[in-house]
């Protein structure tokens, strides 16, 4: 008998439906391949195809990845599983923990033994945990040969292969062709030189980059970031040495370009894992805006042709003290209270010919005299306590279990209530569904359009915009 699941497939592979594009592929038995629902290849026999709720499950099935629709550039949407840990674990792996860990360790991150782990991964998506990162390193790989300035050699390090002799038969045994014939021969390479990377992001016809940019610039930090008409730059302290990356629209349609200066390429996989999650590519923004405007409320607030998007922070202790210092106040005092901050405390770091400042680190905000900046005592003190935390603070977060230690941690400290660790939550860990009911901005949005809605009612009535809350929340921010 088929599943309502498969029902609802059937009914997208045949519209062709762009809202499901990453949420399952279909395997094609007569020719050995497997595609996106959005391929534009004749549709197969009904009879002829297996629906597939991963592209691991379909390497593993044998399938080749399609080269019209090409199954390595899909998104990857977030998919409710039936067990939280399942969720917390393919985040790890998509931001490489198997490049540099084993699968005990993976299985130890949330708190199950190895078998455990192998057990509920084969019960539930149908693979391992090591196949799928087989997977993710096969699709960057792809990804990185054709869109990439790297050399074949880098690229190999970069897709999270130890030796560049296991990556060149990996490649050839899995796409039946050479690392070097999947370049594209108009493709200039980076001759080794690593410090400079170029990469084309794809993203969804309906992704509203310019959206997104002017949030970004909005509260740009000078030195930290970098705004241009039509980039952004700023560096990363995703690692021990400073990473610097640009930004800005492809001349490539429904593409980004992203320059990643001063990155190991062992580093440049979760550099643009990060970059991706930050800028909220994976989302399907039409679904998401739509979806909302079926309530009378929003529908008056969000227009048919909005997309809503949900930026990201760039890095969970500098958001979160830039949360504590924006605390009521407006984006253009917590802007200025900030600049201070970063002119006084932060760590310059000139790359090809370009000063940047690196946001203060805990040790030195932890000790340092916060005094004459404009900042109240309680939140110096709150600073302060946070820096001083920072060593036992879960800021890495993978499961719902970790985020909750962190929430209780930080709610422990004098100065931090509820919006600020929700807030955190909502951008820091790129969570989709918070919402923010005692922020006067978004009561004072929805009094625009209702005059009588208060907290209580705000409450229930957001319980029908789950599981896309954070949306909410931002759109509801940009109307005032």
């Amino acid at each position: 008998m088929t599943t309502p699941t498969e029902n609802q497939w059937r009914q997208a592979r045949l519209a062709r439906d762009p809202r499901f594009d990453g949420t399952f592929y279909i395997g094609v038995l007569t020719t050995g391949i497997f595609c996106r629902p959005i391929c534009p290849a004749q549709l197969p026999k009904e009879e002829n195809i297996r629906y597939l709720n991963s592209a691991s499950l379909a390497i593993e099935q044998g399938f080749r990845p399609c080269r019209r629709c090409r199954p390595e550039y899909a998104p990857t949407p977030q998919q409710q599983w039936p067990d939280e840990r399942i969720d917390a674990t393919i985040k790890a792996i998509d931001q490489g923990f198997l490049d540099s860990a084993d699968v005990p360790q993976l299985a130890a991150s949330v708190d199950l033994s190895e078998r455990q782990l192998r057990r509920l991964f084969v019960n539930e998506v149908g693979v391992t945990p090591s196949q799928m990162a087989d997977t993710r390193r096969l699709f960057m790989a792809k990804q990185l040969l054709r869109e990439s300035n790297l050399s074949i050699t880098d690229v190999a390090l970069a897709s999270g292969y130890s030796s560049v002799r296991r990556f060149n038969s990996a490649i050839k045994k899995f796409y039946q062709q050479t690392p070097s014939e999947i370049r594209q021969k108009n493709r200039s390479v980076n001759s080794g030189d690593i410090h400079h990377c170029q990469i084309e992001l794809p993203h969804g016809k309906d992704y509203p980059w310019q959206q997104v940019l002017d949030f970004f610039q909005r509260r740009a930090i000078d030195g930290l970031e970098k705004v241009q008409p039509k980039g952004f730059s700023r560096v990363l302290c995703l690692f021990d040495n400073p990473i610097v990356i640009h930004i800005e629209k492809s001349r490539k349609a429904h593409h980004l370009t992203l320059t990643i200066a001063n990155a190991r390429a062992d580093q440049i996989s979760a550099v643009i894992v990060h970059v991706r999650k930050v800028l909220d590519l994976n989302t399907h923004h039409e679904t998401v805006t739509q979806w909302l405007r079926k309530d009378p409320l929003l529908k008056k607030l969000i227009k048919p042709s909005d997309r809503l998007a949900l930026p990201g922070a760039w890095d969970a202790f500098e958001y979160l003290i830039r949360a504590i210092i924006g605390q009521q106040v407006s984006v253009k005092a917590a802007k200025t209270l900030t600049q201070r901050i970063i002119d006084k405390f932060g760590r310059s770091v000139t790359l090809h010919q370009q000063t940047y400042t690196q946001f203060p680190t805990p040790e030195a905000l932890a000790k340092s005299d916060l005094s004459g900046l404009g900042l109240t005592h309680r939140r110096v003190d709150t600073i302060q306590a946070i820096a001083r935390a920072h060593p036992e603070l879960p800021l890495s977060a993978y499961n719902h279990a970790q985020r909750q230690q962190l929430q209780q941690r930080l709610l422990a400290i004098k100065g931090i209530g509820p919006w600020t660790v929700d807030y955190l939550m909502m951008r820091g860990f790129f969570q989709p569904d918070i919402w923010l009911d005692t922020d006067l901005g978004v009561i004072n949005a929805l009094k625009q359009v209702d005059e009588n809605v208060d907290k209580k009612y705000l409450r229930q009535r957001a319980e029908n915009w789950s599981p896309w809350r954070s949306y909410v929340v931002l759109a509801l921010w940009r109307t005032l």
